[in-house]
């Protein structure tokens, strides 16, 4: 199953994002109480560099800053600052002194720069990261770090000139990393995937509206799933009426369900072979039933608010709703509360649990007439995936990881390409 959209768990503001990342590299309590003479900025010492006391990088004569030639890459591609040691480093969040950095000295390059950052002192981290990325352009830590906190910088611009600038490097390291590491981690994932959304909310603020739809096809190939934020995002109403946007999300969707078919190959051939309807209220008193979700593909799910299985699947039916109900896609639960010792206890039950889940689609209780028409009904939970026109085409019982995915590759080849 793809991912969501980044919430903010992870980290609510960039530098923290980066001062997390930093921290793993090793930084402990004893370490971070001993000053470094001559480059740490909480030490009063001689400036690095200074007295031929800088390790050489492979290849080069001691004391011999990076390779010579021309100018080092920066982070962003361009030009790197020249100059002999203690030089001032300009970036984007200022000014600092940083001297030359040896490539077996970057481990405590880092250490140090996840120091300044946790002390505010952002305009040290980014020039050491900056220098770090120099010598060793696809260092893996130093490029999230500063990445990270160019999306902080570009949030915070006091001008469009400065918040482009920040933004271009953001995604000119994001777009690096994903082209030098073929597996990223979690954080850096979500990394990736909230500068480039920053990047399409400036591309149609900037009236980019090609670009904009080109990086949402970006962000889907990284595996999130920026759809419905778009489509609740009143910045991106321009974009979701742009022809270059239906056009990417056409070919999104095709692609989609050429990858659904060929997974699941023939396991739709064989529907389970028996009807299935309901007529009942939901939650809210309102009649529900099977006919009023006919020309969409239905998943009914049935569980209960006792049941730890049941519960354990909601967050990934959530998702699996999110993600496919633009093309048509919905889910009904139907309870059934076996412990309650009366109806209106066990609606008082549901009602409850589903307000403090937050589960976004329709629920009910369900009865028994519902129930035994499942043919050999087993276990809670039992999951009915029903297509347009309202056959049964798959049964589970006991929800897992693997079934869920399995589900959720099924819903999507049973759908049409095209958008509701």
């Amino acid at each position: 199953m793809r991912d969501g959209w980044p919430g903010p768990g992870i980290a609510r503001t960039a530098r923290a994002f980066g001062l997390a990342l930093l921290v793993a590299s090793g930084c402990s309590q004893q370490e971070d109480a001993q000053p470094d003479p001559g480059v740490s900025p909480f030490y009063d010492g001689p400036a690095a560099g200074a007295g031929g006391g800088t390790s050489a990088a492979p290849g080069q004569p001691p004391g011999a800053g990076p390779a010579s030639g021309s100018a080092p890459a920066g982070p962003a591609g361009g030009s790197a600052p020249a100059g002999p040691a203690g030089v001032d480093v300009s970036g984007l969040d200022g000014s600092t002194r940083v001297g030359p950095i040896a490539r077996d000295d970057m481990e405590r390059q880092l250490r140090i720069a996840q120091r300044a950052a946790s002390k505010g002192d952002t305009a040290r981290a980014t020039a050491i990261l900056d220098r770090i990325l120099e010598v060793q352009p696809d260092h893996r830590e130093a490029m999230v770090g500063r990445a990270a906190m160019a999306m902080e910088r570009a949030q915070k611009a006091s001008s469009p000139e400065e918040k482009a600038a920040a933004a271009r490097l953001a995604g000119a390291l994001i777009r690096r990393l994903r082209a030098t590491f073929e597996r990223l981690n979690r954080q850096e994932l979500e990394l990736v995937a909230r500068i480039l959304y920053d990047e399409i909310l400036l591309a149609t603020k900037e009236g980019r509206l090609d670009q904009a739809a080109t990086i949402v096809k970006e962000v889907n190939d990284a595996g999130f799933e920026p759809f419905e934020r778009i489509d609740h995002d009143d910045e991106l109403v321009k974009l979701r009426d742009a022809p270059a946007y239906r056009a990417v999300m056409a070919k999104i969707d095709a692609e989609r369900l050429a990858a659904a078919r060929l997974r699941v190959k023939d396991r739709l051939a064989k529907p389970p072979g028996f009807a299935f309807d309901f007529h009942l209220k939901d939650i809210d008193g309102k009649p529900i039933s099977l006919d009023q979700y006919r020309g969409k593909v239905v998943l009914v799910d049935i569980w209960g608010t006792w049941c730890k299985p049941c519960r354990d699947a909601l967050p990934s039916l959530a998702q699996m709703y999110y993600k496919h109900r633009r093309r048509g896609f919905d889910i009904v639960g139907l309870a059934y509360e076996p412990d309650a010792p009366d109806a209106q206890t066990a609606l008082h039950n549901v009602k409850d649990f589903v307000k403090q889940s937050g589960i976004p689609y329709r629920c009910a209780l369900g009865d028994e007439a519902t129930q035994k028409q499942i043919p050999d009904f087993r276990a809670f939970p039992t999951t009915l995936l029903i297509d347009r026109a309202g056959k049964v085409r798959v049964l589970v019982t006991e929800n897992t990881d693997s079934t869920l995915k399995a589900m959720d590759e099924w819903t999507g080849r049973s759908q049409t390409s095209r958008r509701p």
